[in-house]
């Protein structure tokens, strides 16, 4: 399966369109734990102390946190320990290429589908 999409930067006036090829139930496993990643409620974690690892100890300044401090809500840790891991797990299989384009061919060929990709300060400085 092949997924397209685009991406522009405004204030050079550069633009790029991206390629990602890989099996079909590599992009429905991605797309399925990002929308279950969105349901997940932001629930504060209990402040239950947790001994950290040498290298989070270093990183911290301390030897000990709570769950709280550490993970934040219930979103952030499933983002963390779930969705990180099955997103990276996905990477491994997607081929990614940029092709560069011109901005202001992709802007014509894009606009009138998409019109809020393209910032009302795009129209002033043309005259490069």
């Amino acid at each position: 399966m092949r997924k397209y999409s685009y991406g522009t930067n405004g204030y050079y006036k550069t633009a790029s369109i991206f390629i990602e090829d890989a099996p079909w139930y590599i992009f429905a496993l991605d797309t399925l734990i990002e929308r279950i990643c969105t349901l997940i409620p932001s629930i504060p974690l209990p402040p239950i102390k947790m001994k950290l690892s040498e290298e989070d100890a270093k990183f911290s300044g301390n030897e000990y946190s709570t769950w709280n401090e550490w993970y934040g809500d219930t979103s952030a840790w499933f983002c963390a320990m779930v969705h990180t891991p099955i997103m990276a797990f996905c990477n491994r299989y997607i081929n990614f290429r940029s092709v560069d384009i011109d901005y202001n061919k992709l802007k014509e060929a894009t606009i009138k589908y998409d019109e809020q990709q393209w910032p009302e300060y795009d129209d002033d400085d043309d005259e490069e």
